[in-house]
């Protein structure tokens, strides 16, 4: 509170002095505390990419989502072998998930003010990756002075 003693004066230079106290209120003083301005986490990230990776090969996602406030927004992940550059997460499995038991990629947005959206998760099976290999054998035997032609086959998978 503050005491305040004006000295008022009119247009014909009449004057009075006039008391009275300023009562601050919401501006930090201490008969009030400061206002607080809310501010509302980002909405849901979406994560835009394919559901289908292979171990030692990166996989790209998009990530996006919307602020209320319209605050810049950042994401993070604590997922394995997951890295984020502005709004790309950059996947590379080092592990094979099948389709019962597929990685999950989680990503948090950030707003510059600090609230977080919920994790928002998305479901990843990953393959091994394995090399090809030939599934067919070349000719063991041909004739004296004719020309020997081989086309190789291959298949991927399991070699057996």
């Amino acid at each position: 509170m503050n005491n305040l003693n004006p000295k008022l004066r009119n247009a014909l230079g009449i004057s009075a002095l006039t008391a009275f106290s300023l009562v601050m209120i919401g501006c930090g003083g201490s008969s009030s505390s400061a206002p607080t301005a809310s501010n509302a986490a980002p909405g849901s990230v979406t994560i835009s990419g394919a559901n289908t990776a292979v171990t030692a090969h990166s996989s790209i996602y998009n990530l996006s989502a919307v602020d209320p406030e319209g605050d810049a927004i950042t994401f993070s992940t604590t997922t394995a072998g997951a890295t984020i550059s502005g709004s790309v997460l950059t996947f590379t499995p080092t592990v094979v998930a099948p389709a019962s038991a597929p990685a999950i990629i989680s990503v948090i947005a950030t707003d510059s003010k600090g609230a977080a959206s919920p994790a928002k998760t998305a479901s990843v099976v990953v393959t091994a990756n394995v090399a090809p290999h030939f599934t067919s054998a070349p000719p063991t035997s041909g004739l004296v002075g004719l020309a020997l032609s081989y086309t190789p086959h291959h298949g991927f998978g399991s070699r057996g």
